[in-house]
């Protein structure tokens, strides 16, 4: 993306008050960076002559002092434009910012691996005598906005952050916080993509890692953390809607590693009280999240797995010093301070020290001792340096351990066994979903014509709800109708029901009610079942309505009790309502699921 710095032009404090003006306009049109003068070019002046143009201007208003004018830098990351597409919009930029007022020389250096202009114009407008004014918002509501309207037309990327006038956009760090989630949320999509039995699995895998989805002419990601959902193509190519569909149609041909961030705990020491416990607890937590990553939705820790390094060293650093409370890191802090603030005298008074040796000197027999003596003089500096860097990390550790929030509530299950962490449970397509596949299946086979299959009736008590369910009888051939849109014959010669060739015979209602109760059995959500439902699934089944949250609440504890789910802690369980009632509050639609249960009854 190009991004527009802007930087003033100051007076010169010595000699002539233009001097920074004609030093910045030397520099933008150096032939070295301009390929020999060709990318430079001038706007309402000459470039060869742009300074005397310009100071021209200020001799006829008589504004000589104050800001002599103004250096936009206008810069695109590596590989992306060529030279001369920059100039050109250097000069668009120029047109349409500028317009008829101020004079302005334009160039582009191409130099470095990355393309980038520069633009300096005069702060008096030649029309007017107006000096430039600049004012906040100009940046993000005026300039940038010119540059992103140029990059769009020439094909280059734009920065869609904080120039908009859009309250629901981000400012710049803000917005960079969003963009690191680029490598997170790559990693996730590979190694789903890897494990994934199809593109419907492969959603799925996504919504388990605690991703919202948004699906549409593109795939967009959001986590719980993020402010605006990130579409997927613009981390990587590969991961449009059509590659990926793609993907899974031409079958997996690669498996992808899960992304681990956190140390390995067999390799730390173990904690010798209460206070150590705490983060050597949340360290363990944390590679049970990456181990876990599906049940624990592990996109929701994003931040604490990619800061576990600095979790692990303020660990050792409790550790190496034998820290107990939360005192004796207050202890710590505090006399590394002391230690710091006495370094800084000893160093101050080195430095007056041999100044005052410097001073002194009077022959070249003083200069030959100071000489002899600089390496030991350099030691003592480089060692104080040193000491007082050991120690502002100290500081900066201690600081840190008082204001690190550890997630004392994330229950981590009685006999998880982290083992190798690269081995993670995936979890295998829902129920639901292979329903939904198997719906399919047979509206297609429906849409075909079909040849009949001979049937024996001798297999009529094994037949499932997908078999025949109206029997036909037409004199000498008895034909029923499947589920499938199949048709099962029998002729008059079939052993099995020859008494039967020349009369009526209706299975249908014994073949329905099997149905009926089969259908029936599928509904029953057993402990395995719950576990894989989404939570607006597990909402709707338990039957939890946001206005009558006693009886919601009571519902669901007996429902989750009949299928064998309990709780070591009520925290627990009170998370997980809230979270099952905020699944219904966000979106009332019922799911395929529970849309569906009318039309299979």
């Amino acid at each position: 993306m190009a991004i527009t710095k802007i930087m003033n032009i100051g007076a010169g404090k010595k000699g002539k008050i233009t001097n920074h003006l004609k030093h910045a306009l030397d520099y933008i049109m150096n032939e070295s960076k301009t390929e020999s003068g060709v990318l430079v070019g001038g706007w309402n002046c000459v470039p060869k002559f742009a300074f005397e143009q310009m100071v021209g201007t200020k001799e006829l208003y008589g504004k000589m002092g104050g800001r002599q004018g103004y250096h936009f830098v206008i810069s695109c990351p590596p590989g992306e434009g060529t030279p001369e597409q920059l100039l050109e919009l250097m000069r668009e930029f120029a047109q349409e910012f500028l317009g008829e007022d101020y004079e302005a020389v334009y160039s582009v250096h191409a130099d470095k691996e990355h393309c980038h202009g520069h633009l300096v114009f005069n702060s008096v407008n030649m029309n007017t005598g107006k000096k430039y004014e600049y004012k906040k918002g100009d940046w993000k509501h005026q300039i940038q906005p010119i540059t992103n309207r140029l990059c769009e037309k020439y094909g280059l990327s734009i920065m869609p952050a904080e120039y908009s006038k859009d309250p629901v956009n981000m400012n710049r760090k803000q917005w960079e916080k969003e963009q690191s989630w680029s490598g997170f949320i790559e990693a996730d999509v590979k190694y789903c993509r890897g494990v994934a039995d199809d593109y419907a699995h492969f959603i799925y895998l996504l919504e388990e890692l605690g991703y919202v989805l948004k699906q549409g002419a593109h795939l967009a990601v959001k986590a719980n953390k993020m402010k605006r959902f990130r579409r997927l193509d613009t981390i990587s190519e590969e991961f449009s809607k059509e590659n990926l569909q793609e993907f899974f149609d031409k079958g997996r041909y690669q498996y992808e590693s899960p992304r681990i961030l956190t140390p390995d705990v067999r390799y730390l020491p173990k904690p010798k009280n209460s206070y150590q416990q705490k983060f050597y607890g949340k360290i363990y937590r944390m590679r049970v999240v990456e181990k876990c990553r599906f049940q624990y939705k592990s996109a929701c820790f994003k931040e604490d797995l990619e800061r576990m390094h600095m979790l692990q060293e303020e660990y050792l650093f409790l550790c190496r010093k034998d820290v107990k409370s939360v005192t004796d890191i207050a202890g710590i802090i505090g006399l590394a301070k002391y230690d710091l603030e006495r370094l800084t005298e000893k160093q101050k008074s080195l430095y007056l020290e041999r100044a005052e040796i410097k001073r002194k000197s009077t022959n070249n027999h003083d200069w030959d001792s100071i000489i002899s003596t600089e390496p030991e003089y350099r030691k003592k500096l480089d060692d104080i340096k040193l000491e007082k860097k050991r120690l502002k990390k100290e500081i900066k550790i201690g600081d840190r351990c008082l204001k690190e929030i550890l997630y004392v509530d994330l229950f981590v299950p009685e006999g998880v066994e982290i083992g190798n962490v690269y081995d993670v449970k995936v979890p295998k397509k829902p129920w639901y979903l292979k329903k939904e596949e198997k719906k399919v299946l047979n509206e297609t086979v429906d849409g075909k014509d079909n040849v009949a299959e001979s049937k024996d009736f001798s297999d009529c008590g094994n037949w499932s709800s997908n078999d025949c369910y109206e029997l036909i009888t037409d004199n000498k051939e008895q034909t029923f109708k499947a589920g499938s849109g199949a048709k099962v014959a029998v002729t008059e010669e079939a052993d099995p029901v020859s008494e039967y060739s020349n009369k009526e015979v209706d299975f249908t209602s014994e073949i329905v009610e099997k149905a009926e109760e089969t259908e029936e059995q599928e509904q029953v959500v057993t402990k395995e079942i719950y576990e894989v439902m989404t939570d607006k699934e597990k909402a709707e089944w338990i039957g939890i309505d946001s206005n009558d949250m006693l009886v919601s609440i009571k519902q669901f504890h007996e429902k989750l009790k009949s299928i064998g789910i309990t709780y070591q802690y009520i925290s627990d369980e009170t998370e997980e309502y809230c979270r099952l009632e905020e699944a219904i509050k966000k979106n009332s639609e019922p799911s395929w699921y529970y849309r569906n249960q009318d039309k299979r009854r």
